[in-house]
């Protein structure tokens, strides 16, 4: 039931960051939800020392650093920070959304799968740069000397 209700309330916040104006109250439940989460997930399997601790899956740094950015945002807010200068840190309300797919086990596993062949991916886009380089220069060539016919 844990993470079905950690999915719901990922929807709800998404749902309610969608909306043209915010409810900046909600920002608050949603924190505090996402703090009891995480404080029961390293309650469970602790914080950084043991091998599966909460620190040790990257999935649950997201969790960390949007929780932490939450929190520094409210910090700010309460002395006095206008709105404009903390637009920065509140662009980490959206990864929230991508909690889902750390909570998704299929998901998990596309996003997994794709992050590892990034560097295989990289290596064809660089060829695919390099032989659109050499037919666009190719093309140059004989367009430049044609018209010099002309």
């Amino acid at each position: 039931y844990f993470e079905l209700v950690v999915m719901t309330t990922i929807l709800l916040n998404c749902v309610f960051l969608a909306l043209s104006q915010p409810i900046e109250e909600t920002e608050y439940v949603f924190l505090v939800i996402y703090t009891i989460e995480m404080i029961i997930k390293i309650i469970a399997k602790g914080f950084i020392l043991n091998k599966y601790s909460y620190l040790r899956n990257p999935w649950n740094w997201l969790d960390f650093i949007v929780v932490l950015a939450g929190y520094i945002t409210l910090c700010l807010q309460a002395f006095g920070m206008t709105i404009g200068n903390l637009s920065g840190l509140r662009t980490f309300r959206v990864l929230r959304a991508l909690k889902t797919v750390s909570i998704t086990p299929g998901l998990k596993t596309i996003v997994n799968a794709m992050l590892h062949s990034l560097g295989m991916l990289a290596e064809v886009m660089t060829l695919t740069v390099f032989c659109l380089m050499v037919f666009a220069l190719l093309a140059l060539q004989v367009i430049s000397s044609s018209s010099s016919f002309m």
